[in-house]
């Protein structure tokens, strides 16, 4: 393991040797590292460790690189710092965006594209451009004094897509590239598997509800002549279960087209019980760390829950566990669903 502190503008200026207690890399949220370092270590300075440094570390074992910025808190104890590290979307939460930005018919790429420009102007976190997907449908959002994390995570609500932060060394310095794709990650379901027996070590299995298969979306306005509505329903979900209604208003939203995506997205979360894995894994065949990332898909042997269950997860978060050589992971079942929407107003 190679740890590299940089300053808080990226530039790299030390290398520590640290004792690592934890690493976190979570899909569409901000990951997070801690480690201990000795007080009596002479490259410990305050400049060193200050809050907004940035941070690199690096593995031997197949893992990807982790990157991001030192924050609060940090424990001194018995001659030893406890640092706290978090990923680059930890700072954008930080960052605000200004009175009034506005869009008429724009697209998640295009919203976050200038999110991320206008808190950029006012100062620079070493962030750069990198996947953007433009498609989908166009929206109207209006912000106000949001962070620029608050219109990430409502960029996700307008559309299915992922937000991964990759992060890099240019020229000794650390920056970190914003992807916003369709879909993060690949199908590696036929070359990858993590089974009970082999690579696993532990397991825990929960199936998690509301179960809702019809769903009825309402946009703003004062009297329902005024709004927008539309409905969605998961027939399969209906057959198996029966009838689980729901009704969701959104005060904001005028665009029967914007209510579509919601009412899609609410369906695609509650229609069917949301089966979630807990892993302890280690690496080896047939799914060695370095075979798979946050994101992708493999396929799951679990014999002992689930009445048996052999079939495809997508991998939501994974921390690594250096004294124990583990990774801990979390992982849910992946489906394509049919759903069909129309408009009821």
């Amino acid at each position: 393991m190679r740890v590299l502190i940089a300053d808080r503008f990226g530039w790299i200026k030390e290398e520590l040797e640290v004792a690592l207690e934890g690493i976190l890399w979570v899909l569409n949220a901000p990951g997070r590292a801690v480690f201990h370092i000795a007080a009596s270590d002479p490259k410990v300075k305050p400049e060193i460790l200050a809050p907004s440094n940035r941070i690199w570390i690096e593995f031997d074992n197949g893992l990807p690189p982790w990157a991001g910025i030192i924050d609060l808190p940090r424990q001194w104890a018995e001659g030893v710092i406890t640092v706290h590290a978090y990923t680059i979307e930890h700072l954008l939460a930080y960052r605000l965006v200004g009175k009034r930005l506005a869009f008429n018919q724009a697209t998640v790429g295009a919203i976050f594209v200038r999110a991320l420009r206008e808190a950029q102007a006012a100062q620079h976190e070493g962030i750069e451009l990198g996947r953007i997907w433009y498609g989908g449908q166009g929206h109207w959002p209006r912000y106000h004094y949001k962070s620029v994390w608050e219109v990430i995570n409502s960029i996700r609500r307008m559309e299915r897509c992922d937000v991964v932060f990759t992060p890099a060394i240019v020229g000794g310095q650390i920056v970190f590239y914003a992807n916003l794709v369709e879909q993060w990650g690949a199908d590696k379901s036929n070359e990858v598997m993590l089974a009970e027996g082999y690579n696993i070590t532990s397991l825990t299995f929960e199936e998690q509800g509301p179960l809702i298969n019809c769903v009825v979306a309402a946009g703003a306005g004062t009297t329902w002549a005024e709004r927008a509505v539309c409905s969605g329903v998961v027939q399969a979900s209906v057959q198996q279960y029966g009838l689980r209604e729901r009704l969701e208003i959104y005060p904001d939203v005028t665009q029967v087209t914007t209510l579509q995506l919601h009412c899609r997205a609410s369906l695609q979360q509650y229609a069917w019980p949301l089966r979630r894995f807990g892993l302890s894994v280690i690496s080896a065949e047939p799914g060695r760390f370095a075979d798979y990332d946050v994101g992708d898909i493999v396929r799951l042997q679990a014999p002992s829950v689930g009445w048996g269950y052999d079939g495809k997860v997508r991998i939501v978060a994974r921390e690594y566990k250096p004294q124990q050589g583990t990774c801990s992971l979390a992982v849910e079942e992946w489906t394509e669903e049919q759903i069909f929407i129309r408009d009821l107003s």
